[in-house]
């Protein structure tokens, strides 16, 4: 039961994802990876509020691992890292690196609190 909810979830995850994507890169600058940066920060704030309501385990599992897991994306954040170096943009490669991880652990500390509030 839990592998399908986390399949289900992935799945729905991976579809926004996508969506966000191709979005963001109609609207915005492809020398930047915004959507990828918008996509793992908002994962990290639904995260946080995930972590700080009181679900269920199997609704955890559902939206959490599965569907979380399946929106952020450590490998192509590292890829286009990769790329940012490899074209010699390196203001923009730490730009990149450090919103995600100081804005992305603000994030999951705001959702932590939103959910907390909610689940009060």
């Amino acid at each position: 039961m839990m592998v399908l909810l986390v399949g289900v979830g992935a799945s729905i995850g991976a579809m926004l994802r996508y969506g966000i994507t191709n979005l963001s890169n109609q609207f915005l600058t492809n020398r930047f990876p915004a959507g990828t940066l918008i996509i793992n920060l908002v994962g990290s704030l639904v995260l946080g509020i995930l972590t700080g309501l009181n679900l269920t385990s199997p609704m955890l599992v559902l939206l959490g691992t599965g569907t979380m897991g399946g929106f952020t994306t450590f490998s192509t954040y590292n890829f286009e890292l990769i790329k940012l170096i490899k074209n010699q943009k390196i203001s923009l490669f730490m730009i990149y690196l450090l919103a995600s991880y100081l804005i992305g652990g603000l994030m999951a500390l705001l959702g932590l609190v939103i959910g907390r509030q909610l689940g009060a």
